[in-house]
């Protein structure tokens, strides 16, 4: 944390960020925010996520499940895992907007007391002042469900790619017999056009030898006339 630039919003009394998430509709104590454990940070990130973009955590759920649906085993340890990542994702975008730049998986499940109380203390300053600025908070909100709406989007298209592409190596597969049977069709016909040409070559030899053969019979009738 001490390698943060740029504005750092200053750390408040334990009692001071209690009673802000409390107002945001998240009952802890004091002794939670002095030992915080994953189960905690991750409930606060949650509703801190929820109060700045309108995500919910079954709004993160539902994508992750669909992304799931083909999976057959371990579905829920996948399901966790992917869930936490789609938290981190999305919490560490507005972390950076509170300028705190180093927020990791660890501050999820292995939070420390004292960096945890300035993280807190820079998010519940942040959500004052996005509150306070609200055509501000609507257009975050507005481009983290965006960003939603554009991912499933994007894996919709890549189904629907990877339907085409089986689709195609199946009608591949099922004409190969019938490009097989026209290639030796095309090989029967060539070697045909070439016996043809040939038969035409002897009759145009024999044409030429024929139109040889009446000249000379001329010239000899022509001859034998002039001769007599």
């Amino acid at each position: 944390m001490s390698g943060q630039t740029g504005f750092w919003y200053p750390s408040m009394d334990v009692d001071e960020i209690v009673s802000s998430i409390r107002g945001w509709g998240l009952e802890i104590t004091n002794a939670q925010i002095q030992a915080p454990t994953a189960e905690v940070v991750q409930a606060i990130y949650s509703l801190f996520l929820s109060q700045i973009t309108g995500l919910t955590a079954d709004t993160l759920e539902e994508p992750a499940m669909r992304a799931l649906g083909v999976v057959e085993v371990n579905q829920e340890l996948y399901a966790n895992a992917l869930n936490m990542h789609l938290l981190l994702h999305h919490i560490q975008r507005i972390a950076m907007a509170a300028r705190v730049q180093d927020f990791s998986m660890k501050d999820l499940v292995a939070p420390e007391t004292q960096r945890t109380r300035l993280i807190l203390s820079a998010f519940v300053n942040f959500i004052r002042f996005a509150e306070e600025r609200e055509v501000f908070l609507k257009e975050l909100r507005d481009k983290s469900l965006r960003t939603i709406e554009e991912r499933d989007r994007m894996k919709q298209q890549v189904e629907e790619l990877r339907a085409a592409i089986e689709k195609q190596k199946l009608e591949a597969e099922k004409s190969r017999p019938q490009c097989s049977a026209l290639k030796q069709e095309n090989e029967e016909l060539r070697k045909g056009l070439l016996d043809t040409k040939g038969d035409l070559n002897k009759v145009v030899d024999e044409v030429a030898e024929l139109r040889d053969k009446k000249k000379a019979l001329s010239r000899q009738k022509v001859w034998h006339h002039s001769f007599f």
